[in-house]
């Protein structure tokens, strides 16, 4: 699960970093979208942070 994670704090934070210079147009929904991939970066670090039990393989 960290690596899951770690991709979703990585996409998560590039994307809400790109939304927020293109947020400046309005009526576009960029504000809304930026804000949903801030919660998927929080929702890795949830995941590096908590990354439950490990498996049995």
């Amino acid at each position: 699960m960290r690596r899951v994670g770690l991709v979703l704090v990585a996409l998560g934070l590039a994307g809400f970093l790109l939304a927020s210079q293109v947020a400046s147009e309005p009526g576009r929904g960029w504000d809304d979208a930026r804000w949903a991939l801030l919660g998927i970066a929080v929702m890795g670090i949830v995941f590096i942070v908590l990354p439950g039990k490990p498996e049995n393989s």
